[in-house]
Formats: C-alpha cells, sequence, structure tokens
C-alpha cells in the first residue's frame, strides 16, 4: 500500500479510535495522522480460575456512580504501530478531561503529530505539541460524550454464554470479559453518537473485548474495526479511579 495511502487511512483509524472514546472531535482538528502501541499492553489480561464476581450484580450497580480515571489509548493498523494517547478524565456524568496523543508517523503532509486536548463543562481546548503551538479554544460538541461502555456490557451480558467469557485478571486485578459484535443499526440504540462516528467513516460496525471490574467499571476495551483494507485494534485501559474532578481552561488559553 502506497505510504501517502496508509497515512490517509491512519487518519481515519485514529478518529476511529477516539470517538470510540470521546467523540469530541479533536483528533479532526489537530490533523492527526497517527497518535503508537505501548502504554494499554502493559495491562494484557491473563485467564484466571481465582476468585470472581457476578457481573450482572456489578454492572447494575455500577449505574449512576459517577467516577474519574486515567485512561491510556493505543492503537495498532495491520499489527504496525499507529498511536498512543494518555490522560485523565471524568466518566459516568459529563464528559470532561484532558488528553494527550501522539502518532507514530508523521501525517500524509509529512507533519509531526502530537496534540493535547482538554474538554471542560463548556468547551474544548486544543494545542499542537510538535510545534509547539498556541491553545485554540473550540466550541464543545453536542457529541462531546463517553462512549457508553456500560451500555455495551450490559448489553452483551443480556446474550447469554456466548459473551459472558468468564473472570480474567488484570494487573493482578480480578475482572470479568465480554466479547461479542456491535453492529450499526444496535448502535444507534445503544450509543447514537458512536454510531454516527462510525457511519460517517464507513464502518458497519466493530467486534469487541469488553473488561469489568467488581464495581461494574470499564478497566480495558478493545475495539476491532476494518476501514478500506485495514485492520485496526484500539485499545482503552482505565485504571486509577477516584472522585469525579474538575477540569478547567489551560493556562494561556
Amino acid at each position: 500500500m502506497p505510504t501517502h495511502r496508509r497515512r490517509h487511512l491512519i487518519a481515519a483509524v485514529a478518529a476511529l479510535a477516539l470517538a470510540g472514546l470521546a467523540g469530541c472531535g479533536t483528533a479532526d482538528r489537530a490533523g492527526t495522522a497517527a497518535p503508537a502501541t505501548t502504554a494499554a499492553a502493559a495491562a494484557s489480561p491473563t485467564a484466571s480460575a481465582g476468585p470472581s464476581f457476578d457481573p450482572g450484580m456489578a454492572l447494575a450497580l455500577s449505574i449512576g456512580k459517577p467516577y474519574s480515571a486515567t485512561v491510556l489509548l493505543t492503537s495498532t493498523i495491520d499489527g504496525k504501530p499507529g498511536f498512543t494517547g494518555s490522560g485523565r478524565m471524568n466518566n459516568g456524568d459529563l464528559f470532561t478531561g484532558r488528553i494527550e496523543m501522539r502518532a507514530a508517523e508523521p501525517s500524509a503532509d509529512g507533519r509531526t503529530v502530537h496534540f493535547e486536548s482538554v474538554l471542560t463543562e463548556t468547551s474544548a481546548y486544543a494545542r499542537d505539541l510538535a510545534g509547539p503551538g498556541p491553545w485554540r479554544k473550540l466550541p464543545r460538541s453536542a457529541d462531546a460524550t463517553l462512549a457508553d461502555y456500560g451500555a455495551f456490557a450490559r448489553a452483551l451480558a443480556t446474550r447469554g454464554a456466548e459473551a459472558r467469557k468468564g473472570p480474567e485478571l488484570l494487573d493482578g486485578v480480578p475482572a470479568y470479559r465480554f466479547a461479542g459484535r456491535f453492529e450499526s443499526a444496535e448502535l444507534e440504540t445503544l450509543d447514537p453518537r458512536t454510531a454516527r462516528s462510525l457511519a460517517a467513516k464507513g464502518v458497519a460496525g466493530f467486534d469487541c473485548d469488553l473488561w469489568i471490574d467488581r464495581q461494574g467499571r470499564t478497566v480495558r476495551f478493545e475495539q476491532r474495526v476494518e476501514l478500506s483494507g485495514l485492520r485496526a485494534l484500539n485499545t482503552a485501559v482505565f485504571r486509577e479511579f477516584g472522585e469525579p474532578e474538575t477540569f478547567t481552561a489551560p493556562d494561556g488559553s
């Protein structure tokens, strides 16, 4: 595949990964080509016959309980590094947070891709860290919401044994894994914003694995999509949970 075409497609896959995370659109506005794959892989799950918990009860108890978490985001494209990202965000309520993304290779026009974005209750901010450039204030999009992982998990739980893969360990912490596929029609009901983002890229659906902890919080999400012949694996790992935090406009914005 020609390098320039691969980079354009990687840009689309990167946008999909961010859409699966937040949908705030800062990747497109920052010119993302592809922010490489290290951090999330560190939390690879292992099968476990150790202590388990009732995943249905955990999911039920998690509803209406917002929290903050550190996120590690990575993508591989046909097995090659695509991008990495890390940050802190609020989940389960109005989505706010701060994240930094870095590309594994230059954009289609040869630019290094490394940017930071902040989402507050009223606005979005982005800046180029490769330049570096100044903060740019952007309107907060109506689609600036976190992908509803809880809804994904609850939907998978209703599918029975085919989706319930059982207890595993993530960094030594008990977790429960679900797996399955979501088509666009189901996503339109579960998570309309994610459905719109996928449709805009010509993606009909995705396969995924999703792990929850004893509190019903998503601790790992793996999304597999195919776009124009490229196979992407997008991974989000959530850790260091806490009470919701306040994110404000960055200094100098």
